[in-house]
């Protein structure tokens, strides 16, 4: 072949292989640009807010965490937690009305005692802080008994109510069964903050009455170190009535003056310092021995060290559902002729080679106690 050949076929070739890059080139600049993934932040605020709702409360708390814009949904109150408490309660009890109950023991000098409660806030003032005590308040909900009260026993059923749970016992030892008679003993809520309720555990809860109305009432060392910070007499109240139901003005002071405007400055701030010291006290010393945490309380605790006047102690009593193979489990109510109408728990038992039907005594008698063993 001529090298003139040669040399136009080369030529050629490198046309060709030109002409094939610049089409290929062409074809991919025509092609569209791949769009950026879909993340689930680019949904609107309301959008993501319906996606938190279906998640349980402690998984909508962990969420938050993970950036800013999902902290602020998680701390909506109107858009998220009310939905999310009244979604959950609604037909066990008034959302609302609970955070109106707080509101207006708040205001009308009822007050908490903040710096000594654990646990949930008993007098909520969002939903959010509503939440966890409404999810306290459900594992009271149900039938308990009395400890201590041997030989006859008690019996006590916690139930919703519009604003608070309440608290009935279930009268025995009685001819009348259907139904059994109810006495009413208290209720449980923000509305009600004379009543306290300590849950030791699942099974387990402390309930103190105490009688009277209570406010943050000071207490006679901060009366005293505000009487002589103001300059007048020592151990003299601020004005008004003391939570002891006396009265003691401040000397000579007229209400409003700067001496007992002074006086009460001095009492609130000493009273605060006194409240933070036990607090961190309380801190190092459970960090220090390592002691179990703290009863959550689910009402609020009461200043001024009230003495309660009725302390409750209940145990909940574990109910078995009966079902098509065990037809009998449950409570079963049932009328004896010398001691009246008593409460019995049913429960199968197959530890033994022979299943059996054990029958135990919530209420009994002087024959056979509370907590025995009627029959096998």
């Amino acid at each position: 072949m001529p090298a003139s050949s040669s040399r136009s076929m080369s030529a050629s070739t490198l046309a060709s292989i030109d002409s094939a890059q610049n089409l290929s080139a062409t074809s991919e600049s025509s092609d569209p640009a791949p769009s950026s993934a879909t993340t689930v932040l680019d949904l609107t605020d309301d959008a993501l807010a319906h996606v938190l709702l279906c998640l349980t409360g402690k998984d909508i708390l962990v969420v938050g965490c993970s950036c800013k814009r999902l902290r602020d949904i998680s701390l909506d109150d109107s858009r998220l937690w009310q939905t999310f408490c009244n979604r959950k309660w609604a037909a066990k009890t008034e959302c609302s009305k609970w955070v109106q109950a707080a509101k207006l023991a708040r205001r009308s000098g009822l007050i908490f005692d903040d710096d000594m409660r654990e646990g949930p806030d008993p007098a909520p003032r969002t939903y959010r802080s509503l939440y966890h005590l409404l999810d306290q308040m459900d594992s009271l909900v149900g039938v308990w008994r009395g400890s201590g009260d041997l030989p006859f026993g008690s019996l006590y059923q916690f139930g919703w109510a519009e604003d608070c749970v309440s608290v009935d016992q279930v009268v025995c030892q009685t001819e009348q069964i259907n139904p059994l008679p109810r006495r009413h003993l208290f209720k449980i809520g923000p509305a009600f903050p004379s009543t306290t309720t300590s849950i030791i555990d699942v099974t387990h809860c402390v309930v103190k009455q105490y009688l009277g109305r209570f406010s943050r009432a000071p207490s006679l060392a901060a009366e005293a170190a505000a009487s002589v910070a103001a300059g007048l007499a020592p151990f003299l109240s601020c004005g008004g009535d003391r939570h002891d139901g006396s009265t003691t003005p401040h000397g000579r002071s007229p209400v409003g003056s700067f001496g007992v405007e002074l006086a009460r400055f001095m009492n609130g701030f000493v009273a605060e310092t006194r409240s933070s010291m036990k607090q961190r006290s309380r801190r190092c010393s459970s960090g220090l021995l390592g002691s179990s945490p703290p009863p959550q309380h689910s009402s609020p605790v009461l200043c001024n060290g009230a003495v309660p006047s009725a302390v409750h102690h209940f145990v909940k009593v574990k109910l078995h559902v009966p079902s098509r193979q065990h037809p009998l489990a449950g409570l079963w109510k049932g009328l004896y002729p010398s001691h009246g109408a008593e409460i019995i728990n049913l429960n199968y038992d197959f530890t033994s080679a022979k299943a059996r039907i054990l029958a135990t005594k919530i209420t009994g008698d002087n024959c056979v106690p509370a907590g025995g063993s009627t029959y096998l």
